[in-house]
Parts: C-alpha cells; structure tokens; sequence
C-alpha cells in the first residue's frame, strides 16, 4: 500500500497520457474514414453511338475552276464530269472522267504549233473527318489514282539558209514546215486531296447543291513514252515540269437522292 502510494504521481501521469491518447485515436479514425467515403469514383467514358451504313445519295457535277481558265485562255479546254457516292457522310467514293484539249504557240518568224488532246479517268475515296459535328457537310482528306492517252502534234518552220548569216534578217528567205506528231501516249499518277463539302441552302433550289474547294497534291508515277516530243501538258495532271505539283479544282455538285 505504501508503495502504491508512494508511486501516485506516476499513476496519475498514466492516466492522464491514456486519456489524451483516446480522444486522438477516435479522431484518426474518424477522419480516416471520412477520407475513404469521400474518395472520388471513376466514371467510366460513355461509348459514342455507331454511325449507321447507309447510302445517303449520289452527287454529280464539274470542276468550275476549269471552265473559268477555259474562258480567260481559248488555248486550254478542259472539261470534266465529276460523280460521288455518299455513304453515311463519311466515305466518299468519288470517279472523275474529262477531255483536255491543250494548245500553245508563237506567231511571227520563228513561229510553232503545239498541240496535245486527250482524256482522264480518276477514282478515289474521301474520308469526312468531321463527320460526328457535320450531317450533310464535310471536311474531308482523300486519295486519288489517275490515268490520262493523249496525242500531240508540233508544227513549226526550218530556216532554208540557217548557215547563211548574211540572209538571217531577210525576211523573204525559204523557210519549210515541219510537222512532228505522236499518238496513244499515256501516263499515271497519284493524288492527296483535302478540302471541304459546303451545302448552298437548305431549302429550295439550293439545297441540292455543293461547292467543293479541293486542293490537290499530284505525284507522277509513270512517264510517257515519247520518242520525238517531250509532252509539256499531261490531260487531268497539268504542266509537265516535274514530278510532283499542286493543284486546285473548284467543284459545283447536284445532289439526287436528298
């Protein structure tokens, strides 16, 4: 007993640590478990929808661009017809046919002809990269693969006295026609497209009509087997200055089916 007694003070300082130490221990918990109610959940993503196949109508038209150069220059005339298949406005499958008719001269004395005529065929498919903002419209990147015959013919003068230098300003000297020509040539390339599917209106007469701005980056993949004349216009590709070039169409297209 005496012992006890003589020991009060710490028995006292013990009661007092357990009792501080409680308090704080429930505390711990409590917000411990406050913590783990309040966690965040992870949601998960919602899946988008499946976009439905179907064919949503057939659109035919022609390059505009080409006929205003048609009716600046009466030396070029090429016109095309172009078609396009919509598949649930996100596939394009597209087909282009046309004629070129190309010419290029210089009158005077050292005068020339040169002509090149034929036709292009081009298919591709266009992907709508917008097609979950846009229900008839498009924003669109495509490829393309093309294939041109033509014909060209070269009419120029050969100078009678070319080793005549006294005679070279005479006017009256003997010059002879050259004719040069060169059929059933042809040539294939490969096209990246992009551009965009703007409807007109959506009522009345112009809601059945698209303008497509299309921007064309064109890679020559075959060269013409030409034995006499370089060509320097391929029908459906352009000038022949290089390999690779870019081009612009602006297409105004009908919609049936809508």
């Amino acid at each position: 007993m005496n012992f006890l007694l003589q020991k009060k003070p710490f028995f006292l300082f013990l009661l007092l640590g357990l009792g501080f130490c409680a308090p704080l221990q429930a505390q711990n918990n409590t917000t411990a478990d406050s913590v783990s109610v309040s966690a965040p959940k992870k949601t998960t993503k919602k899946p988008k929808d499946p976009i439905p196949f179907q064919f949503k109508g057939l659109r035919v038209g022609t390059n505009v661009f080409s006929l205003i150069l048609a009716a600046r220059d009466f030396n070029q005339f090429r016109p095309e017809l172009n078609a396009e298949l919509n598949v649930s406005n996100r596939y394009f499958l597209t087909f282009d046919a046309g004629y070129s008719d190309m010419r290029s001269q210089k009158l005077g004395t050292n005068s020339f002809l040169y002509q090149n005529q034929g036709i292009f065929l081009r298919a591709g498919i266009d992907y709508n990269l917008m097609v979950r903002t846009f229900d008839d419209e498009a924003l669109f990147l495509g490829v393309r693969y093309g294939i041109s015959n033509f014909s060209q013919r070269l009419n120029y003068n050969v100078d009678g006295q070319y080793w005549d230098f006294e005679a070279i300003d005479n006017p009256d000297r003997d010059r002879y026609p050259v004719s040069l020509s060169e059929d059933n040539l042809s040539l294939s390339w490969a096209e990246i497209v992009g551009g965009f599917k703007v409807n007109l209106g959506q009522q009345g007469f112009w809601k059945n009509i698209y303008m497509q701005p299309t921007f064309m980056l064109q890679f020559r993949l075959t060269d013409p087997a030409y034995r006499l004349i370089k060509p320097t216009d391929i029908p459906g590709f352009g000038r022949n200055f290089s390999r690779t070039h870019l081009a612009f169409a602006y297409r105004m297209v009908w919609q049936f089916g809508k």
